[in-house]
Order: structure tokens, then C-alpha cells, then sequence
């Protein structure tokens, strides 16, 4: 179990912001060998799908998982064009699938961002008072090699985000006598509104029966566990009220909130909350509304000696 190895290592917590700085500096900066991707969540457990927390949650049989997903699938395909028309109808699998994700519905794919920063603020964003967080960093091009030797496959042109039938043989197909279970880094070849905005990209594995952990563990069985370690890190963020606020308001001068990484009205109002974290926005708006309150006095005074005067 690679990634419960990794979270159980005695990981001394970042306290500062310039310790997380200093993580982020540490994965090979120019990444001249390395792809790093990140993910935030804000619980001490490896990463599981929305598919298989689902199938958790419900205490379904995990042997039934590609009838699951089909159903999923067949459900929101066939509804997508009452609901929002304007979707092209020609989506191969994993542009559907990012679709599903982007609005909620469980599926295979495993969100992750090239983005560090955006990471961190998903992990602290819904942080509560006391708890610990944690940010994963994978490479996915070492784990890309990982996944094409487990499958034979060294060497190829392999592109299951780009190619449908690659996917559906390689993903989809578990009735075929060469199926494996791996993990694979996947971004849809057209991107949505979310998906660009939040450089996002996802893992995705194969057999969704077994866990996105045993998936994973499959392709890197034979791996040394320093080289795993040197590839799949972890960062472990403890953050007390204070800190929390001084993360978040470092990433909104950053231009990261939700604001900017969920466009539309929704995001904006859930956005607006981040000033509150600023002493000096907070006055500048303590001296409006005094402003304000002010000159509605005065109208009122106006009003009332217009009034008296008629």
C-alpha cells in the first residue's frame, strides 16, 4: 500500500509560509526530469475516486463497478441535452467524464492540478480549526513510464486522453484477457471552462473494482520504496486559525480563489468572503459605511425640510 506507507511516515508539518515555499522549491524547480502534479484534501487517508468513495458510501458490491459506471454515464448522456443544450453532443469518454466531474457526479477520474498553489488552497480552504492537511506531488511522468512497462507497453505512443479507443480498450475493457489494473495521468483533449482555468488534469485508474491505491500499487510493486518516495511526496500542513487565514490571504494577492477558479456568479459570492481576511479592507469599508450612513442623514434632513416647505 504505497500511498498509506507515505502517509504514515513521521512528516514534520509545515507551519509557515515559507515552508510550504520551500517544498514547492525542492521538486526539481526546472523541471527538467520531472512533471510534477498536485492535489489538496484536507483528510489523513490516500486518494480515492468519487466513484469509489460512492460505492462505499452506498455498501456496493465493488464487483459490479463498470455497471455502475455505465449507468452513470448512460444517465447523464441522455439527460445532458435537456439540461444544457449548448454541450456538444460528439464528447468521446474522457471528455465526458471530465464533464461529469466538472459538475459533481462520481466518476473513475481523480482531479489533480499542475498548479502548486492551487493545490494548497483547495487543502486549506474548508480547513478546520486544528486539523492537519496535506498536499500530494506526484510525478507523472515517472509514474507514465511506470504504467506503459506494466502494460507492455515501453516505448509506444500512448494517449488514452486523446484516443477513445485507446482508453476503452485499456480502461474499459475488463472482460479482455490483457487488462490491468494501473494508473495513468489523462487530460480530455478539448478542455472545459473549470479544467483550464484550473490547470487541472486527472489520474485515472483502470480497474475500478479495486481501489485507486491498489491500482497504483500494481504498477510500482517492484519499485524501491526510496524511488517511490523521491516520486510521490507529501505535504503535511498544520494550520491553526491564524495561519490559515495568513494561507489564504497570500493566495488571494495570488489571484487564487474561488473567484478565479470557478467562474461564474457562484464562485464570485463564495469568493467575497476572502476580504474579510485584510485589517486594511476592513476600514476602508468601516469608513464607507459611515460615509454612507452619513449622507442617507443628510438626505433625510433635505428631504424633510423640502417636505416642511410644501
Amino acid at each position: 500500500m504505497p500511498l498509506t506507507r507515505i502517509l504514515n511516515q513521521q512528516l514534520e508539518p509545515a507551519d509557515t509560509w515559507e515552508k510550504i515555499e520551500a517544498f514547492a522549491k525542492g521538486l526539481d524547480p526546472e523541471r527538467k526530469k520531472t512533471e510534477w502534479i498536485f492535489r489538496g484534501q484536507d483528510c489523513n487517508v490516500p486518494p480515492k475516486t468519487a466513484l469509489e468513495r460512492t460505492i462505499e458510501d452506498f455498501n456496493l458490491n465493488k464487483d459490479d463497478a463498470f455497471v455502475f459506471e455505465f449507468t452513470l454515464i448512460d444517465r447523464f448522456l441522455r439527460n445532458l441535452h435537456i439540461v444544457d443544450p449548448s454541450i456538444p453532443k460528439s464528447l468521446d469518454t474522457v471528455e465526458l467524464l471530465a464533464l461529469m466531474r466538472h459538475y459533481g457526479a462520481p466518476t473513475r477520474l481523480l482531479d489533480f492540478t499542475y498548479s502548486f498553489y492551487l493545490a494548497v488552497f483547495f487543502a486549506v480552504e474548508t480547513l478546520k480549526q486544528g486539523a492537519d492537511t496535506f498536499v500530494w506531488a506526484i510525478d507523472a511522468l515517472w509514474l507514465q513510464k511506470r504504467a506503459l512497462n506494466h502494460l507492455g507497453l515501453a516505448g509506444n505512443v500512448f494517449m488514452p486522453g486523446k484516443y477513445d479507443e485507446e482508453f476503452k480498450r485499456y480502461f474499459m475493457s475488463e472482460e479482455r484477457n490483457d487488462f490491468k489494473p494501473i494508473v495513468y495521468q489523462i487530460t480530455p483533449d478539448r478542455l472545459n471552462q473549470r479544467l483550464s482555468v484550473q490547470q487541472g488534469t486527472f489520474l485515472c485508474p483502470s480497474d475500478i473494482r479495486l481501489s485507486f491505491e491498489d491500482n497504483l500499487g500494481a504498477i510500482i510493486k517492484n519499485e524501491d520504496q526510496n524511488a517511490v518516495e523521491s516520486h510521490i511526496k507529501l505535504l503535511k500542513i498544520s494550520a491553526s486559525d491564524p495561519f490559515r487565514k495568513e494561507i489564504l490571504g497570500k493566495l488571494s494577492q495570488m489571484n487564487i480563489s474561488r473567484a478565479s477558479l470557478f467562474p461564474g456568479l457562484d464562485g464570485f459570492a463564495q469568493s467575497i468572503k476572502t476580504a474579510l481576511l485584510f485589517p486594511s479592507t476592513i476600514e476602508i469599508y468601516r469608513e464607507k459605511r459611515f460615509n454612507v450612513r452619513d449622507r442617507e442623514k443628510e438626505e433625510q434632513l433635505r428631504s424633510g425640510k423640502t417636505a416642511g416647505r410644501t
